[in-house]
């Protein structure tokens, strides 16, 4: 996802909605970002680099496009890629809204990170979120924009650069076992439409 993006800053423009739906993968189990409806150009209509169009999906919105503030779209767009990752990491998303009312959210725009971690861990093994994803997750969803990390940070941080989380070989094999069972699952959808 970071490559991704890392491409399209390159091109010159942000994404504006990321989210689970916007992000496809290949056979090969290759990250495609699609959906450019809400992309614009880094530098803004008006040439100042903040964007003032309130879109993307609210769950994933930065607090400053949720408050119609003026927004720089890669900040917005690495607030949503942290929403994304905390999701995946987690099996939930880490709050409702990324606005001070809201019950998870409030805790980081007042400050107070270590309520924010100690709320969730409630719902995990003892251990379960690693320092270096507390460290990564705290900066990205920071209210200040000025206050998160730029995509440079986020592709260096320790937790980006503790691994793989599997051998190669597991890799390989993980994915002839999708394989098989969305072939599998396509034989079967076959068989059933023949038979009725």
């Amino acid at each position: 996802m970071l490559q991704g993006l890392l491409h399209i800053y390159s091109q010159g423009f942000s994404h504006r909605d990321l989210k689970p739906e916007n992000i496809l993968l290949t056979n090969d189990y290759n990250v495609k970002l699609v959906d450019f409806g809400f992309a614009c150009k880094l530098e803004a209509r008006d040439g100042s680099g903040f964007s003032r169009s309130v879109v993307g999906t609210p769950g994933y919105m930065a607090p400053e496009v949720l408050a119609k503030k003026p927004y720089q779209g890669h900040y917005a767009d690495l607030f949503s890629l942290g929403v994304i990752l905390f999701a995946m990491y987690s099996g939930h998303p880490p709050f409702d809204l990324a606005t001070p009312t809201d019950n998870y959210y409030s805790l980081i725009y007042r400050n107070r990170i270590e309520e924010f971690w100690n709320k969730h861990q409630k719902h995990h093994p003892a251990g379960f979120f690693s320092e270096s994803f507390i460290d990564l997750m705290s900066m990205i969803f920071q209210a200040e924009p000025c206050r998160r990390p730029v995509i440079a940070d986020i592709i260096g941080h320790e937790w980006l650069q503790d691994g793989p989380t599997a051998t190669e070989i597991e890799a390989q094999d993980e994915m002839m076992r999708r394989r098989q069972i969305r072939l599998t699952k396509a034989q079967l959808h076959k068989n059933l439409g023949s038979s009725g």
